[in-house]
């Protein structure tokens, strides 16, 4: 990234969602808002990208074939120094998110269903913008 992308983006992060029109929709509503977006369809693919360049956030799907989002996480927090803030992104309730980031230590997590407002404004809380 050149001095001049820096300046102008507020933060690199990876969307991890194996349904191609989400990750659309995220990568687009995030970009807009000065956001530079790397995005993966799986878990093994977001892994390999956020070792060649590590994210300041990850946005992860939490239900993914062959490596849940849950998982990415246990395997994130092994291999990535510094670990990258991460947000769930699910079409679970809010009880059932707010349990589960809890519980594998994420900074917090999006019901699918709140909008692009809420969105972004979960990104900017979980990197202190």
């Amino acid at each position: 990234m050149t001095a001049q992308e820096t300046s102008q983006t507020k933060g690199n992060i990876l969307v991890v969602d194996d349904t191609l029109t989400n990750l659309h929709l995220l990568s687009k509503t995030l970009s807009l808002e000065g956001y530079r977006i790397h995005s993966a369809r799986s878990g093994s693919q977001a892994l390999a990208i956020a070792r060649a360049d590590i994210p300041d956030l990850i946005l992860l799907d939490v239900m993914m074939p062959t490596i849940s989002g849950e998982n990415v996480v246990e395997i994130v927090d092994k291999i990535l120094k510094p670990r990258p803030k991460i947000l769930f992104y699910s079409n679970r309730s809010s009880s059932e998110l707010r349990e589960l980031s809890r519980n594998s230590g994420v900074e917090g997590y999006v019901c699918k269903v709140d909008g692009p407002a809420n969105l972004v404004k979960q990104v900017k809380l979980a990197l202190g913008i």
